[in-house]
Formats: C-alpha cells, sequence, structure tokens
C-alpha cells in the first residue's frame, strides 16, 4: 500500500485544543474541497517528491523522496523525530484513510499519539480509523469559505467523531453571515454541546483582511447561546515564523 505526500516534518502545533505542542505533520496530497483561505494549496494535486524537513519548524533543510512513499518508508520518516504526536492532515487526510491505519498500526507500541485534522465531509472514512485516532479536529465549514453546504456530511460526521477526544475549528472570513453559522451551532448543540469550538479569524494573507478582535468575540458570545465551550484562537505559527 501506498500513498502520495506532500511533506512530513515536525513543528509546533498552531492551532486548536493542542496549540503549542511538538507535532510531526504527515500531510497528504489531494482535496476533495477547495477552500477560499487554504494555507496549503500546494496540497491539492499529487507531487512527484514528498519534501522531509530535517530541522524542527523550519524549511531551511529538506530532503526529497519520490511519490509514492510505503507504509514502511512513512513510519521510519516519522520515527526519526523527538515528538509525541503524530498529526495526519493535507489536503484531505481521510482520502487515505486506509493507508493512515496501516501507519498507526505499525507504530503502535512506540508511544505515539495520533491527531486527525479534517474537513470533516467524509464520514465513511472516518468510521475507518475512529477506533485508531486518539484526538480529531475537525473543521467546520461554512458556505462562505467553500460555496456550499456541507451540513449534512458534518452532522453524519460529528456523530462519530464526538466517541473520541475531538474539537471543532470554525475560520471565519470578513464575508461570513450569522445566518450560516447559526445550524453549524445548532447542530453541535444537538450532538454534544460540550464538545469545544474555536473561532479562528483568517490569517491575512492572498488579499484576505482578517476579523477586528472584537467582532470575533461579538461572534463568540453569539456562539456560547449554543455551545458551552467557544474560544477564540488565530493561528499563532505564521505570528511565531514558523513553518
Amino acid at each position: 500500500m501506498t500513498a502520495n505526500l506532500h511533506e512530513i516534518m515536525c513543528t509546533i502545533q498552531g492551532e486548536g485544543a493542542l496549540v503549542g505542542s511538538s507535532q510531526v505533520f504527515v500531510r497528504f496530497s489531494g482535496c476533495n474541497l477547495s477552500c477560499l483561505y487554504c494555507d496549503t494549496e500546494k496540497s491539492f494535486v499529487e507531487s512527484k517528491v514528498c519534501n522531509i524537513y530535517k530541522q524542527v519548524g523550519t524549511n531551511k533543510d529538506i530532503d526529497t523522496v519520490n511519490n509514492p512513499l510505503s507504509v514502511d518508508m512513512v513510519s521510519n520518516i516519522i520515527k526519526r523525530y523527538k515528538s509525541p504526536w503524530v498529526s495526519f492532515t493535507g489536503g484531505e487526510p481521510l482520502l487515505n484513510a486506509d493507508f493512515i491505519a496501516k501507519i498507526i498500526l505499525d507504530l503502535q507500541g512506540y508511544g505515539y499519539q495520533f491527531l486527525l485534522e479534517t474537513n470533516g465531509t467524509l464520514p465513511e472514512q472516518l468510521a475507518k480509523v475512529i477506533d485508531l485516532i486518539d484526538y480529531i479536529s475537525m473543521d467546520i465549514k461554512l458556505p462562505s469559505t467553500v460555496g456550499q453546504n456541507y451540513f449534512s456530511q458534518h452532522k453524519e460526521f460529528l456523530s462519530i467523531a464526538q466517541q473520541k477526544p475531538c474539537y471543532l475549528k470554525m475560520v471565519l472570513i470578513p464575508e461570513y453571515t450569522r445566518e450560516e453559522i447559526t445550524p453549524m451551532l445548532q447542530l453541535i448543540k444537538n450532538i454534544n454541546p460540550d464538545i469545544p469550538l474555536f473561532i479562528q479569524p483568517v490569517t491575512p494573507r492572498k488579499g484576505f483582511n482578517t476579523l477586528n478582535i472584537f467582532e470575533c468575540i461579538d461572534v463568540q458570545n453569539y456562539c456560547l447561546d449554543y455551545v458551552n465551550d467557544v474560544r477564540i484562537l488565530p493561528q499563532i505559527h505564521p505570528w511565531l515564523g514558523l513553518i
């Protein structure tokens, strides 16, 4: 079994509930969505090589490995880093759910914990790995960011994901509307209102302006009518100059 990967690196987690922790990021190529704010556009398509970042937090020293990679190759690369967490990300990692399951099984006994960072639209693929994953970071995709409504997919996905520790991340762009947030909040409330929800104002790039902090606080207060734990947290790694 093989998969096409964009990069493997070790750096600190810059988003969500595990922010600041050291993690090995296994970034898969390919995605089933095209978000306006995406900061990993190069991972949309399959690449000829996978970049291996040798130094923590920087891209100054890179090796390359020809794609696709085998499970053994990926496992051996992960073992080079001193980190307790492995994050499967993308792109959309669940497009390679079977491959992820094989990696986790191959690394059992080495003390790793496994985080899945996902757009929350592939519930059938999540079901393949839910018993093996330790933590789930699930995006809430608003129509203003992806061009259509993924409410039904999110509902089915979160019903499965909440079996494990998880948190939700909702990226807000200036064009968001209160009307598109409300049904998502009702969805979370109906499944489990104690799941943490992170409001992430979009990182300024590609012509995007971010939101005023007081507007974020206003959204936070609105969300607290539905969800018990709502936090505001921008991406921190761009501000720290880390990859």
